[in-house]
């Protein structure tokens, strides 16, 4: 009686185990790995799959965001330290750190406040936030947005 609930269950694993393998091998072909060598003459192995996500990620990252760079070259040719900048544009202490790398964008608000205190006119910072957007978006979309929109008459 035990023989048969071992062929039943082997045959049962088997069923399963044909499964997996197929839906590995679906994996697989999609993702297939191809020898790639580096310089140096030495032989690895690397998924087509991940090298082309890496593309993507590399290419939207590449983007200079003008906007961060700007704030960056400015604090640091000020004579007076971030956090006094910080405190005479009542903008909170850790925003022009945030916004210098990158990680919190200008807003009109924060455009006002370094525009007066930096004796620049309103809308520069702002224009070099829109610009970085602008440049990400068609980078990021353009091609779709090309393909998907016919242009009017």
């Amino acid at each position: 009686m035990e023989e048969k609930k071992n062929v039943a269950s082997a045959s049962a694993d088997n069923s399963l185990f044909l499964e997996v393998m197929a839906e590995a091998l679906a994996i697989q072909d999609r993702f297939s790995a191809e020898p790639i060598y580096a310089r140096t003459g030495k032989g690895y192995l690397k998924s087509a799959g991940v090298e082309e996500l890496a593309a993507i990620k590399k290419a939207t990252q590449s983007l200079p965001n003008a906007f961060a760079e700007t704030l960056r070259e400015t604090l640091k040719q000020w004579p007076a330290s971030q956090k006094d900048i910080a405190a005479a544009t009542c903008i909170p202490a850790a925003y022009p750190s945030e916004m210098k790398s990158g990680k919190r964008r200008c807003t009109p608000e924060f455009d006002l406040r370094l525009s007066r205190f930096f004796t620049m006119t309103p809308g520069f910072w702002m224009r070099l936030q829109l610009n970085y957007e602008m440049q990400r978006a068609s980078q990021k979309l353009g091609e779709r947005i090309t393909a998907e929109v016919q242009p009017a008459a």
